[in-house]
């Protein structure tokens, strides 16, 4: 049995790959919110100071002394800007995981977390294992569709901007689950999947 474990949720937009986090979690495995981390991350000022250098953006000035950052400005920025935002990912994304990595080592067990940009960050080798959700890029478009108001030339745009899962070079830290029937198919996967990786 494999403890200690540090494991990666991934996929394309409209895979299905938060469904599987929040069906682990049920599972009572320890998962682990980037959106949480980053947020408490910003409160460091040496973190946040490096996001304002990278994107022009001055921090905000709270009533209390403290800076904040100016999540709107930055946001405008990266967007009409993508070398900014390649800057700013590559500045992020690392100290994001590695603050994850040491929640992790301090929860002890098998811990997981969904990261959307894994590949595209080069961050996959920071995990034990990587667990892939794949799904056809049609039922991909048409459960975004229903969640968001974009239409599906505009998904269609964001999955032909996104990394190439089809081409994903496996190893034997890389599990790939195929999202391609029922939602109990998928989740019985997931289970299968994590058994074999823990033991």
């Amino acid at each position: 049995m494999q403890n200690n474990l540090f494991i990666a949720i991934t996929g394309g937009i409209g895979s299905g790959k938060s469904k599987v986090l929040r069906y682990i979690q049920s599972l009572n495995y320890k998962v682990i919110d980037l959106d949480e981390v980053y947020a408490k991350l910003l409160d460091d000022t040496q973190f946040l100071s490096g996001i304002c250098d990278i994107t022009g953006v001055p921090p905000i000035l709270r009533n209390d002394g403290s800076l904040e950052l100016n999540r709107r400005e930055v946001s405008e920025k990266v967007f009409n800007e993508p070398e900014t935002l390649r800057l700013l990912n590559e500045y992020t994304h690392p100290k994001i995981i590695q603050e994850a990595k040491s929640e992790a080592l301090a929860a002890g067990g098998t811990v997981f977390c969904e990261v959307p940009l894994l590949y595209e960050s080069h961050l996959e080798n920071l995990f034990d294992y990587v667990i892939v959700i794949m799904r056809s890029e049609s039922e991909r478009i048409r459960a975004v569709e229903k969640r968001s108001g974009l239409t599906a030339a505009e998904i269609e745009k964001r999955i032909k901007n996104q990394f190439d899962y089809a081409n994903l070079t496996l190893n034997e830290h890389t599990i790939v689950i195929e999202n391609d029937g029922d939602v109990s198919e998928l989740y019985a996967k997931v289970e299968f999947e994590i058994k074999k990786i823990i033991g």
